[in-house]
């Protein structure tokens, strides 16, 4: 982050580092805007609020020449900003501080209703994915996004916002760690909670958002982990058998895993 501040503040104030951020950022993919986000996160020990207050705000004035160069200018923005308000880089109520004539109308407008969407619809965890976990540098970053994700869903049980959770971490090679969690988090809870899973399951197979192969592989995976989930779960050998019956019956995954866990559950100890 040091670095690469250096490079793009030579000579510059805050302000103008935090908007030279935000249009660079723009122009790349998701990856670059999830290393800015997190650039500018960092750079808050060097420059004070009102620096990314008026980064922003001059981000935000030239919003219709951003958008000659990157189409979805205003929706990008909206989402930098919502990022920042996660991170605590901007204060919560950033968009009752902008000057009316900013948004009150035009792309300016739609940059203020995609925010206050955003931060009113979903939660503080989707909002930090807001450029996909597969913007992520690091499989242990995934595996958090994942892990934060499936924890919301047995809270909340909201099964339209978990799926376009999973849809947005935008990993389909890593749809596999997405199952296995979601195995292990119905089997922990037991009872109604196995059934959320098997409908998660379900729906991301029917979205064709998890291949079949991510599906069988994390599906595979949950049960050569049966072992130490026992220490844990004494009932799990049970659990995760009506779990996976279930599973085959809908067509998510193969019989012959039923015969693969059958030899797995003779190695544990009753």
């Amino acid at each position: 982050a040091e670095e690469r501040l250096v490079e793009l503040g030579a000579g510059r104030s805050g302000h103008e580092v935090v908007k030279r951020t935000l249009v660079v950022a723009m122009e790349k993919k998701n990856r670059e805007r999830e290393r800015a986000s997190v650039l500018l996160s960092a750079i808050t020990r060097v420059y004070g609020s009102e620096q990314f207050f008026e980064g922003f705000i001059h981000a935000l004035r030239s919003i219709d020449d951003l958008a000659l160069d990157t189409p979805n200018a205003a929706l990008l923005l909206a989402n930098f900003i919502a990022r920042a308000i996660v991170d605590d880089v901007l204060p919560p109520v950033f968009i009752s501080l902008v000057p009316e004539r900013l948004v009150a109308g035009g792309r300016g407008a739609e940059v203020a209703v995609h925010v206050k969407a955003l931060l009113e619809q979903h939660s503080s965890t989707r909002i930090m994915n807001v450029w996909g976990s597969g913007a992520k540098n690091s499989v242990d970053e995934l595996k958090e996004s994942v892990k934060a994700l499936v924890d919301e869903y047995f809270s909340a049980n909201d099964l339209p916002e978990a799926l376009r959770c999973v849809q947005e971490l935008d990993a389909p090679l890593f749809g596999h760690e997405v199952v296995k969690q979601i195995v292990y988090r119905g089997v922990e809870k037991g009872g109604a909670s196995s059934e959320a899973a098997l409908a998660l399951l379900a729906a991301l197979v029917k979205a064709e958002t998890l291949p079949a192969p991510q599906v069988h592989k994390g599906m595979t995976r949950a049960l050569l982990g049966l072992a130490d989930l026992c220490l844990d779960v004494p009932d799990a050998k049970h659990r995760i058998s009506s779990l996976l019956n279930a599973a085959v019956q809908q067509g998510l995954v193969p019989a012959t895993m039923q015969a693969h866990l059958s030899n797995l559950e003779t190695a544990i100890p009753a």
